[in-house]
């Protein structure tokens, strides 16, 4: 685990965890050891503010207060900040349940790669030259 900042020991963070830790507690039920050390790590980095420099951090496109924390290979911690003092945790676990994370995929169609068809070409005509 990585020793806190000199600026970090001086200035204890005054963000706080205030809402979800029930949904932390029903998801560590079926959860490995290795699995809630990552959640809590997580976790960790949200309350002392460096979530966004210590992991990848997606933000809800429809919920602006919401934000997706890539926490290990398939596990997601959805965070919601209430204000600049507290936050709550929304979901964790696998990234297939998160929710509002399916709208952040990208569109799988294949795009059309035809050339529209062209007209045919036209004879360029010449124009008479003003006197």
């Amino acid at each position: 685990m990585a020793v806190p900042s000199e600026a970090a020991r001086r200035y204890p963070s005054l963000f706080r965890l205030t809402s979800g830790l029930e949904v932390l507690d029903e998801w560590s039920v079926t959860a490995t050891q290795a699995e809630k050390n990552a959640a809590n790590r997580a976790l960790f980095t949200v309350v002392e503010k460096t979530v966004f420099t210590e992991y990848d951090v997606i933000d809800d496109v429809a919920k602006t207060m919401e934000f997706f924390v890539f926490a290990k290979n398939d596990l997601i911690v959805k965070i919601r900040v209430h204000d600049l003092a507290s936050f709550g945790i929304v979901y964790v676990g696998p990234a297939v349940g998160a929710p509002g994370l399916d709208c952040l995929k990208p569109d799988l169609e294949e795009p059309d790669l035809e050339e529209p068809a062209r007209e045919p070409a036209t004879e360029a005509r010449s124009r008479p030259k003003a006197a």
